[in-house]
């Protein structure tokens, strides 16, 4: 049923319908590559449910894409009516790599076929998660009917994050963000022949390499940090809608992203960062606010005052140092996405237009055309010089960008 070449080093018939195979090697049909191992399975069948057992299960994490296709195509897509039940456990899977092994525990897999669809979910936790600890549970729905090919995916993280690393197969561009990113939220896809569609809902990805994200650009920004979506909705056309955050704690930043930002995006620079010895200025805080909606932008900083913070930060602080403010958003005035596509672009001065349509000027760096991609630009409209907005005493309900995200 999984389409797969499966060799088994033996079987042992125990009763009437329950049955040992031990020694079960998995391997693709064409390429004979190592897929998983399993020591062995324990199956039987009681009330028309098959109950299947696996002992010290292993899967290849080089292969977890191509274990992905299998399950999806060649055993989801094939419609299973006509079969029982299933229900597959496991006290731990182990995920090896050359460098690394990553282990899961209390796995459930329940595969129920209907007349016109297949359902299968997945739950799990991470053996360093207490047993009674909320698991990740994974939703796959695939129809059947002509008039509907298409599958349908929910995800819930559990107590703890879920690496990258397990998901990436599903979503390549996770790894953009770097090898140690982890995701904790909800997210839910829809794929159908011709398209599909994916909607966030409180979703982290955190332990983002900012300083991967952004090799190869001219200006650089280093440090670790975070992406927080409160919601938003991404199709293959590119993103939709999305509200969130944005943070890094202690890294660097070249001080183009500052006068770039000051010229494009409307933030303040409360001290003259040109007038610096270095080009890399280190920073503790950067945290920010952020909606993003067809055609524009809207943001303010949020940076944090702690604890043995000398002077309170003021209102929309983006960006901090020992030394205080670097850089100031206060206002959450509409800003045109053409001139992030500039802001993000390695020459400051470049008329950018989304990838979308044909376009005789492609914006410089591979952020920048990855941006003009992915955002709902509309029409190609040159980017607009921001003027920098008074900062001081501004009434904080006139700000509407105030949502956090929780600890």
């Amino acid at each position: 049923l999984l389409g797969v070449e499966v060799q088994v080093a033996a079987v042992e018939s125990l009763a009437p319908e329950r049955f040992n195979l031990r020694g079960v090697r998995l391997a693709h049909p064409e390429s004979r590559a190592l897929l998983g191992r399993i020591q062995s399975i324990e199956v039987s069948r009681q009330a028309g449910l098959w109950s299947i057992e696996l002992i010290e299960p292993e899967l290849e994490s080089r292969q977890l894409s191509t274990t992905w296709r299998i399950v999806h195509d060649w055993f989801m897509c094939r419609p299973l009516n006509q079969s029982p039940a299933t229900r597959l456990t496991s006290q731990g899977l182990k995920i090896r790599h050359v460098a690394y092994e990553q282990a899961l525990a209390g796995i459930v897999i329940e595969v129920h076929p209907q007349s016109d669809r297949t359902l299968m979910s997945v739950q799990f936790r991470f053996p360093s998660d207490r047993e009674d600890a909320k698991p990740t549970l994974l939703r796959i729905s695939r129809f059947h009917s002509e008039r509907q090919l298409a599958t349908s995916l929910k995800l819930e993280t559990g107590a703890s994050a879920l690496p990258c690393s397990l998901i990436s197969p599903l979503f390549p561009a996770l790894m953009t963000f770097g090898g140690q990113t982890s995701i904790a939220g909800s997210l839910s896809l829809q794929q159908s022949q011709e398209a599909w569609e994916m909607s966030l809902e409180n979703t982290y990805l955190m332990g983002i390499d900012f300083g991967q994200l952004t090799t190869g650009l001219d200006k650089r920004l280093a440090g670790t940090g975070w992406i927080w979506c409160q919601q938003g909705a991404v199709t293959d056309r590119g993103l939709q809608y999305m509200v969130g955050g944005l943070g890094i704690e202690r890294g660097r930043i070249d001080e183009r992203w500052l006068t770039d930002g000051q010229r494009y995006v409307g933030i303040t620079l409360p001290r003259e960062v040109q007038a610096a010895q270095v080009r890399l200025h280190s920073f503790e805080q950067l945290q920010l606010t952020f909606e993003i909606a067809p055609k524009s932008l809207r943001f303010m900083g949020l940076v944090q005052n702690k604890a043995d913070t000398a002077r309170p930060f003021r209102p929309g602080t983006i960006l901090a140092d020992a030394a205080g403010e670097l850089a100031i958003k206060v206002s959450d005035e509409v800003i045109p996405l053409q001139n992030v596509i500039s802001f993000l672009s390695d020459t400051p001065a470049v008329t950018s237009a989304s990838a979308h349509i044909s376009a005789n000027l492609v914006p410089a760096g591979w952020l920048a055309q990855r941006a003009a991609w992915w955002l709902p630009l509309g029409s190609s409209t040159p980017p607009v010089p921001m003027s920098s907005p008074a900062t001081g005493n501004q009434d904080q309900d006139t700000v509407r960008l105030s949502r956090t995200p929780q600890s």
